[in-house]
C-alpha cells in the first residue's frame, strides 16, 4: 500500500514541477531567484515524502517505498509530462504566455 501513496506523491511532485518550471520561464526570473526557488521546491516536496511517510508506515525506507518513488516519477515523466506541459501552455496561451 505504501509503495502506492509514494508512487501518487511522486506523480503529483513532477506536475507541480513542470508548473514550477513553465512559470520560472514565464515570470523571466534572474538566475539567483531560481537557485533559491529550486532549493525551496526540493526542500518542500522532500518534507512533504517523509511527513507522508511518518503518517503511513512510521517512517520507515524500505525497497518497496523506493519502488514507489521511481515507478511515480518514471510514469509521469514518460507517459504523461509530455501531454501535461502542452495542455498547461495551451492554458497559458489564454492569458497571452509565451
Amino acid at each position: 500500500m505504501e509503495w502506492k501513496i509514494q508512487a501518487h506523491i511522486f506523480f503529483v511532485a513532477g506536475v507541480i514541477f513542470d508548473i514550477y518550471h513553465l512559470l520560472i520561464k514565464v515570470l523571466k526570473l534572474k538566475k539567483y531567484m531560481i537557485m533559491t526557488l529550486d532549493i525551496l521546491f526540493w526542500l518542500i516536496i522532500t518534507v512533504m515524502v517523509f511527513w507522508i511517510l511518518l503518517l503511513e508506515n512510521y517512517g520507515e525506507v524500505r525497497f518497496y517505498i523506493l519502488l514507489g518513488v521511481f515507478s511515480g516519477m518514471g510514469c509521469y515523466w514518460y507517459l504523461l509530462k509530455k501531454s501535461f506541459i502542452s495542455i498547461i501552455k495551451n492554458i497559458g496561451s489564454c492569458f497571452k504566455w509565451k
